[in-house]
């Protein structure tokens, strides 16, 4: 199944960002997505935001990222400034996102 085109925006900038090639970003991204309970198939924008701002600053930082959460602020922005389609959600909203990594 293709990856959500949130998913995809962000890996390419995690790259740009970064010292990461593409399968690292893309490796990296599916683990903080996997450790809230989503997928790259699923993800959306919104939820996506939250993953950026409390789980990859993580996952960069075990990977030797200078300033991971700058880094995830950049490509906030980044998404923000796209919109995307609306990806079908098996795994719920912003909301039930923010509920599984405990608020």
């Amino acid at each position: 199944m293709p990856a959500s085109p949130v998913f995809d925006h962000t890996c390419d900038v995690l790259e740009r960002a970064t010292f990461m090639d593409r399968l690292a970003a893309r490796g990296t991204v599916r683990i903080a997505l996997r450790e809230a309970g989503l997928d790259a198939e699923s993800v959306s924008a919104a939820q996506m935001a939250i993953v950026l701002r409390r789980v990859l600053p993580l996952e960069l930082g075990r990977r030797g990222i200078e300033e991971p959460t700058e880094v995830c602020d950049a490509i906030a922005a980044a998404l923000a400034s796209r919109e995307f389609e609306a990806v079908p959600d098996r795994a719920g909203d912003a909301a039930a996102t923010l509920d599984r990594l405990g608020s």
